[in-house]
């Protein structure tokens, strides 16, 4: 306080409580304090449900890997929804898991149904041979060799010419070995034993010197054969060696030793489907959904060199005691776009698409209606058409309805019913345009 004249008279103190002075700064340490708080149980709030998020797939891989280490039926329930890094990897081994145990499955399946598994491997078969055999019941006997015969089919009386040039279907013979054991054949192949023989030629496991390998030797007499056959034999091996896969059974040579030809392939120890199904009538409906998917995996490799096979039938799939299926006997098979008019209807009769047997241009749908055939047969024992002879099984090719698989298998699951009716339609433009597409629709199919 100071006078008039400026002079000092003294001073006023002014008095606060710290408190209330340090109040406002309390305020906003408290509030600072309470958000860290709440953002310190948000974070541990999102951070564990992140670390779940995580562990989860984890912790359900460890869970997938102790069930197929102990042989645990795995589903495709189980399947991972997540399409990120760890749900790729989790489905990966799913799948593989899955695989697995189908694979042992189908083993101990094969060991237990065929525990005398055959050494055996078909000579092309001779399609009116087949046919009257498998109408006896007998698919062993030899039949007569007949070139070609008129069938007057059911519509319109029209008559068409069914080609049966070929070879004979394997049978045993007592007539003696073209090539004795142990004979060097052709200066490479030393002959083991003899599997099976025909009227045209027989086939043997052979060892293969020059690549010191066990191989299947298919024998025949040149001399007995036209030139025609000869041809398809050496159009079996060019249209067989473009095809690379598993499914199917490796052709690796053709040639001459004086008046005999041959085809060295893949040697396999098992047995033909056909001779399976007549063990043991029919396959389980997952045994048989296994084997169908190496069917069109194997076909589906021979369409995409744009070869057909044209007479795909149990008789010409090979089934190993490791589950693993072999197509062969591609002697009638044909390049899609090397294809002319047909003048004759090769293949085997039950299996015979109506394009076929209308004489029509083929494409890979051809070999889809063999497949449902095939797999008809293979769930329910039998064919769909089952005629009293060869003009009748090819009208009811062409205009008798299809059967259902249920209607001889009543539990038969509807997906696979409906796939089987779809693969055997009349119409190739109502059947899956592709193998891949059948292929697919099997792979959905839960069993």
């Amino acid at each position: 306080m100071k006078t008039n004249g400026g002079g000092v008279l003294g001073f006023v103190i002014a008095l606060q409580s710290q408190t209330e002075l340090l109040k406002p700064f309390s305020a906003i340490k408290q509030q600072i304090l309470f958000a860290g708080l709440i953002c310190l149980i948000a974070a541990s709030v999102i951070a564990w449900w992140i670390a779940a998020r995580m562990a989860k797939p984890i912790i359900r891989l460890v869970g997938v890997t102790k069930q197929i280490q102990e042989g645990v039926e795995i589903h495709s329930s189980q399947q991972y929804a997540v399409n990120d890094e760890v749900g790729v990897l989790y489905d990966a081994i799913h799948k593989m898991g899955r695989e697995l145990k189908n694979k042992a499955d189908l083993e101990q399946y094969l060991a237990d149904v065929a525990d005398n598994f055959d050494e055996t491997l078909n000579l092309p078969s001779h399609v009116e041979e087949v046919f009257t055999a498998e109408l006896k019941g007998d698919t062993t006997s030899a039949m007569t060799k007949t070139t070609a015969m008129n069938v007057t089919m059911d519509e319109g009386g029209k008559t068409v010419q069914v080609d049966l040039a070929g070879q004979s279907a394997l049978v045993e013979t007592s007539k003696g070995q073209l090539v004795a054991d142990g004979v060097l054949f052709a200066d490479r192949y030393k002959i083991i034993r003899s599997i099976g023989a025909g009227a045209m030629g027989e086939v043997f496991v052979a060892r293969d010197e020059t690549l010191d390998e066990i191989v299947a030797l298919k024998i025949l007499f040149a001399k007995g054969l036209e030139v025609s056959s000869q041809d398809l034999f050496k159009e079996e091996i060019r249209l067989a060696r473009k095809i690379t896969h598993r499914n199917i059974l490796r052709t690796f040579d053709f040639g001459a030793d004086g008046e005999k030809i041959y085809i060295s392939m893949e040697y396999v120890h098992g047995q033909d489907l056909n001779a399976l199904l007549g063990k043991i009538g029919k396959l389980e409906i997952k045994i048989g959904v296994m084997l169908a998917k190496q069917i069109c995996s194997a076909i589906a490799a021979a369409h995409g060199e744009g070869i057909i096979h044209r007479d795909l039938n149990p008789r010409n799939m090979m089934v190993t005691k490791m589950g693993v299926l072999k197509v062969m006997d591609f002697g009638l098979a044909m390049k899609v776009e090397d294809q002319q008019q047909q003048q004759m209807i090769v293949g085997t009769p039950y299996y015979l698409s109506s394009e076929q047997i209308r004489r029509e241009t083929l494409d890979a749908r051809t070999d889809i209606y063999a497949i449902g055939v095939i797999l008809f047969k293979a769930f329910s024992g039998r064919t769909p058409y089952m005629g009293k002879d060869l003009a009748d099984i090819l009208g009811m090719h062409l205009s008798s309805p299809i059967p259902r698989l249920s209607s001889v298998l009543p539990d038969a699951p509807e997906m696979l019913d409906d796939i089987i009716s779809k693969a055997l339609a009349k119409d190739k433009i109502d059947r899956f345009q592709s193998v891949s597409e059948l292929q697919a629709a099997l792979q959905q199919l839960d069993v």
